[in-house]
């Protein structure tokens, strides 16, 4: 018969208590695990990964509590009610929240790591208490204050410490399987200790007062075996993600060097930018030819490298880009200028392309200064025209000339034929020599104007 005078004493499952520190230990490794994913993921995403994290963790932890319970006997009948459990379970989730958010920041200095924990073991020593008034029994319980302050104390210590070791570890070159391993001993070990702290605490008193069983379930070995069971395979389930997701990352980031490294290599000037217009990438050649430095650049509007008087009709000709996404060339038959940091424009000859991205569409724009042509182009066209004014000049020139030697022979010519005119009573030898002179003359006209008549013409045709 049981003293009501007297505490009840209970025991131990000491199967039940190991297989509550792996539970810990394998609860801690999965933190830290996903420490270093949702610090790594942004957006979205991050935010995907933050729920799903303290779901998974904040049930390991519950599951090594509630474990650490059942494994406490005591020489009565024991029921849980299954809403406060349930209660119970949603303060882990918290907690861990807190932790995961706290560790996966740029940075974390003292105030925030010291707020943290007192969140997170504040959580934590929630769930406990909250886990131990869910107990349906016939008896009270009551605890010792100092073991009771000792095991929030503790609480509150032990979150402080796997912050750190989270924080720690969260980087992809500092998360080598050992060193995860070795702060996944560590956290788990000291986690049950604030639970065993606190079951020492409790003090069990026989009473004469029936507890309300309404929702309340008892505990088996089927139902240890399926928590556990349910435990493990969702904090394997996140660990074998992560561990996937990191892979994953790690290949994308890869690829995202090389395309950088292309990136740099390119000729020409590379601006990448998102569908709100804002730059996400440049190279060195679009500092160059902008005369801005990188981070000047970088998440500005792209229409602070285009002309003010250009920029209306640039943002409308983005937005229907992103309605029509394809690789082509921009402002096909326009003259595109962009605006240098100084203030002052040139020609440019623009190429787009769309970039599919975990960021979502991008476009991809390559710029090339065309100055340069511009300027041979009109240094042609004015050679073109001095040349055709040369041409022209050149056939007055030779008209000219063939004008005045022509007109020399044909006055010779004819003053060779007038005697000729009254050559009745003349011999043969006063005719024949005016007429060989004459012949002559001609043979002479002919040189002298077919040769100038046909330079000409090759002239015209060049």
């Amino acid at each position: 018969m049981i003293d009501a005078t007297r505490s009840m004493v209970g025991s131990y499952s000491y199967q039940l208590v190991t297989l509550s520190i792996l539970i810990a230990i394998f609860a801690s490794y999965a933190a830290l695990e996903l420490a270093a994913r949702i610090t790594a993921a942004i957006g979205r995403v991050r935010s995907v990964w933050l729920a799903g994290g303290a779901t998974a963790m904040g049930i390991g932890i519950w599951s090594m509590h509630y474990i650490g319970m059942l494994a406490f006997r005591l020489p009565i009948p024991v029921l849980y009610d299954w809403p406060t459990v349930l209660l119970s379970l949603i303060a882990a989730i918290f907690a861990s929240a807190v932790a995961l958010f706290v560790v996966s920041r740029k940075k974390m200095g003292w105030p925030q790591a010291l707020l943290g924990s007192a969140i997170m073991g504040g959580g934590i020593a929630t769930m406990h208490y909250t886990g131990m008034a869910a107990m349906r029994m016939p008896a009270m319980c009551s605890y010792d204050p100092w073991l009771f302050t000792l095991s929030v104390v503790l609480a509150i210590v032990i979150s402080l410490v796997a912050l750190w070791l989270a924080f720690r570890l969260r980087e992809e070159d500092k998360s080598e399987f050992r060193w995860k391993v070795a702060g996944a001993l560590v956290m788990g070990s000291a986690i049950p200790s604030m639970h065993y702290t606190g079951m020492a605490a409790a003090r069990f008193t026989p009473s004469s007062i029936v507890p309300v069983t309404t929702n309340a379930v008892s505990t088996s070995t089927l139902g240890i075996t399926g928590v556990s069971a349910v435990t493990l395979l969702v904090l394997g389930v996140a660990i074998l993600t992560s561990t996937m997701d990191r892979r994953f990352s790690s290949e994308r980031l890869q690829a995202e060097g090389k395309f950088r490294g292309l990136l740099e290599a390119a000729p020409d000037a590379m601006v990448v930018a998102n569908r709100e217009g804002k730059v996400v990438l440049v190279n060195a050649q679009a500092e160059k030819l902008f005369g801005y430095v990188r981070h000047e650049l970088l998440q500005q509007d792209i229409e602070m490298l285009i002309p003010e008087r250009l920029r209306r009709m640039h943002q409308k000709h983005r937005t229907g880009f992103f309605a029509v996404p394809r690789t082509r060339a921009m402002g096909a038959g326009l003259e595109l200028f962009g605006a240098h940091k100084d203030g002052h424009e040139f020609p440019v000859e623009i190429s787009l392309s769309p970039l599919e991205t975990r960021d979502g569409l991008l476009v991809m724009s390559a710029i090339r200064d065309i100055s340069e042509r511009k300027r041979a182009e009109e240094n042609l066209r004015l050679l073109s025209g001095r040349l055709l004014q040369m041409q022209d000049e050149e056939r007055r020139r030779i008209a000219r000339e063939l004008h005045d030697s022509a007109g020399q022979i044909v006055a010779a010519l004819m003053m060779n034929l007038t005697p000729l005119e009254s050559a009745s009573g003349k011999t043969g030898a006063d005719v024949e020599k005016p007429i060989r002179e004459s012949l002559a003359l001609l043979n002479e006209l002919c040189s002298a104007t077919l040769p100038r008549r046909f330079y000409g013409t090759q002239q015209d045709q060049g």
